[in-house]
């Protein structure tokens, strides 16, 4: 009875605070050609924060018309960046992933890039951070590495962030904020 009550409450929410925005998209291809079109985006507002449903479109993504309906689609491979404002105006950017057929989100752009990665499993998509050296390499992780390990291993250089990077609750923001002290000192 729980389960069932857990699933429906579940469900429930998704569908009430979960909102569809045809959003305008800018496409940049491979070929350097640009696309202006929307695309129907799920996305919720929490507070401080817009979550946006990436499995709506990071495997492909579907052009809309201004009712919504389909139009054609457009493969990652094809595409270099999609970017457009989530609800509270803040400017999203996708890149294509290096070695696969899908998108992901760059979440830092400096010295060292933070990409979040969508890989899909079974039942969910799985959410994974990409770190790029300023050659653009991914920066080697090991098995039982984590975030935290990877900035104390990436600002090694700055022993002052210890204590920050110690105290991390694994926030996408607190990550960011790492990234960009180690970059500005």
């Amino acid at each position: 009875m729980k389960t069932s009550t857990a699933f429906f409450f579940c469900f429930f929410y998704i569908f009430t605070f979960s909102q569809r925005h045809l959003t305008a998209v800018l496409i940049v291809k491979e070929n350097n050609d640009s696309l202006r079109v929307k695309v129907d985006i799920p996305m919720i507002k929490e507070s401080s924060r817009v979550n946006i449903d990436e499995d709506s479109f990071f495997r492909k993504v579907k052009v809309v018309d201004d009712n919504g309906k389909k139009l054609y689609t457009v493969q990652p491979q094809d595409i270099k960046e999609l970017s457009f404002s989530d609800l509270d105006g803040k400017k999203k950017i996708y890149h294509k992933e290096i070695s696969r057929n899908r998108l992901m989100q760059l979440l830092y752009d400096g010295n060292i890039k933070l990409y979040k990665q969508f890989i899909p499993q079974m039942h969910y998509t799985a959410i994974y951070y990409l770190f790029l050296d300023s050659k653009r390499e991914p920066i080697k992780v090991g098995l039982f590495e984590n975030n935290e390990k990877i900035l104390l291993r990436i600002t090694e250089s700055k022993p002052e962030l210890i204590n920050k990077i110690k105290e991390l609750k694994g926030g996408e923001d607190e990550m960011i904020e790492i990234l960009k002290e180690f970059e500005e000192s």
